[in-house]
Parts: structure tokens; sequence; C-alpha cells
């Protein structure tokens, strides 16, 4: 990805929005007990394991990229990893407390075999927590060509469109799909930002909380 790309999302009211998404995943989430491993996929700079608030065991922040992860510095329960999301071979199956995703289905090659490599390694009762974007929703092109597109190309990227789409090839009603198949009599609840309720064509983005119910179902 762009360096200026980057700095569009990761630095002044983008960077201060996407804190408030790593908010809203974990907001459920503070009183939970009984974690032992909590395995980040798509870890990218580390931000999201600072919203963490509840207490753990073990934190796997992982990334493909995992040179680019920094976690918290003195505490022994973290740990950076080089993780393909798509092939999760080198966890056991139920081995994983709790899986968070941020803005990483969007991006896989095949999201629907991901997303039961991200069920096998839960445990049962165990937790996933998964960003989706509203790709390519009303309000998310909208927001992008009148402020991101401008903000990034300020910062340097030559074509934020191109980078942003050559990423974002999986369309929402696909991944809710994909979702909803996979987690076929799992416990899952979603909320659409910025307005809980509306269409997702009218939203930016879905933060899905899914708990594991029991054994793997059949075809998954």
């Amino acid at each position: 990805m762009a360096s200026g790309y980057e700095a569009c999302y990761y630095t002044g009211v983008l960077g201060w929005v996407w804190g408030r998404v790593h908010a809203a995943m974990e907001r459920r989430y503070r009183s939970l007990a009984g974690i032992g491993t909590v395995l980040e996929l798509g870890a990218g700079h580390g931000q999201h394991a600072h919203f963490v608030k509840h207490p753990f065991d073990r934190y796997v922040a992982s990334d493909l990229r995992a040179e680019l992860v920094r976690i918290p510095e003195a505490d022994p329960r973290f740990q950076v990893a080089s993780v393909d999301a798509s092939d999760l071979s080198q966890f056991g199956d139920g081995t994983i407390d709790r899986l968070v995703a941020t803005c990483l289905l969007v991006h896989l090659p095949d999201p629907y075999a991901a997303l039961g490599e991200w069920r096998r390694v839960l445990t049962d009762g165990g937790h996933a927590t998964i960003y989706v974007p509203c790709e390519p929703s009303w309000l998310n092109r909208t927001a992008r060509s009148g402020f991101i597109w401008p903000r990034a190309r300020r910062h340097g990227a030559e074509d934020p469109e191109l980078l942003a789409y050559q990423g974002h090839q999986v369309h929402y009603p696909a991944m809710r799909t994909f979702i909803d198949r996979t987690f076929a009599g799992d416990d899952v609840s979603r909320t659409r930002y910025p307005v809980p309720g509306l269409p997702w064509n009218l939203s930016l983005f879905e933060i899905v909380h899914v708990r594991k119910i029991g054994p793997q179902s059949e075809g998954n």
C-alpha cells in the first residue's frame, strides 16, 4: 500500500475515526472473562491491540507483513506472527478463544474458505469480531470521492481510487452471505455505522459479532 494512502487513513481526522472504529469493535467485550488466546488477523501496524481491555493470557497480533506490526512493549502476553488469514493450519482446531479481523475479509481472494478456517480454530463458546465495509455502498462511494480521495492525493497517493478498489474487490452482499453460511447455527449479531438500522447501501461499515455455539456444521 502506498505510504500516502496509509498516511491518509492513519493521521488527522481519518486517524481519529479509525480509532473510534476500533473502540466500537471492543465495546461489548469490556467485561469478557475466561479468554486464553486472542488471535488478531491482519493486524497491520498494531492499532487494535491498544483498544482491547478485557483480560487474556496471550495475544497473537498477526499479519503477512509481520515486520510492520507494533505491539505494547514490555508485556509478555503479546507476540507477533506472520500468518496468512486464509490458512490457519499453524493453529489447531478449537484453540483460539477470540478472533479479531479489521477490514480484512474484503481483501481476501477466497473469503468463504478463510471464514471456514476462522471458525475452525475458535473454541466452542469462542468469539469472533469482524469488521465488514459496506462495499460499495452509496455512502461509502460518496465519502471517498468527496473527502478521502482528495485527502489521499494531498498525502502523496497517486491514484487512491485504484488502490482502494484493487484491495476491495469483494462486495458487501457476498461477505454477508459467506458469514451467514459459515456461522449458521452460531450466535451472530450485526451493527451498522454510522446509523444503526439503516440499509447497507446507506452505511459505511458493519461490525459482526459471532459466538461459536458448537462443533463445525456439516459443509463448512
